[in-house]
């Protein structure tokens, strides 16, 4: 699969294809800008029989050989599973994964901030709260309830704290 969002990608893809004059043509039956993000979803059928043969005359090495030098976003279509068991790029090895314990289930894969501003430290990822967790915590400080208040709620099975 291969997605052409910005408009370096998708030059990239119509550079790499050597398809220019066929979306230009392309582009003026439909009346559609291609260099529209949207406009390239409205003619994407169209699109896909425009590239389809310059995939189909070459070999997977060669196609990934080229379109990782012409900057294009591409990837194999797998499942999530798959991406995850043999993708690197989506492994401890990526600095944007860590692998956290998430208690009750164990290892758990889990994504980072994508964004570092410098001066502020990125928040190490954490595992997901237990469920009822901050349960107290909100009764208290949100809606103001007394302990008392809280502690008849968990007496009458009403909320609870997963062990």
């Amino acid at each position: 699969m291969i997605v052409g969002v910005s408009p370096n990608q998708w030059q990239a893809i119509v550079t790499v294809t050597d398809c220019a004059d066929s979306v230009a043509a392309l582009a003026s039956e439909l009346c559609l800008n291609l260099d529209k993000e949207g406009d390239r979803f409205a003619a994407r059928e169209r699109l896909q029989a425009l590239f389809k043969p310059w995939f189909a005359a070459r070999s997977s090495a060669q196609v990934h050989k080229a379109l990782d030098a012409a900057g294009v976003c591409w990837g194999p279509y797998q499942t999530l599973t798959q991406l995850v068991a043999r993708d690197v790029e989506c492994s401890v090895e990526n600095p944007l994964f860590s692998s956290i314990d998430q208690p009750g289930i164990g290892s758990v894969l889990t994504p980072s901030q994508p964004l570092n501003f410098g001066a502020i430290d990125a928040a190490e990822p954490k595992p997901a709260p237990r469920l009822g967790e901050h349960t107290d915590e909100i009764l208290s400080e949100l809606l103001g309830m007394s302990s008392g208040e809280i502690a008849a709620l968990h007496d009458a099975r009403i909320v609870a704290i997963d062990d």
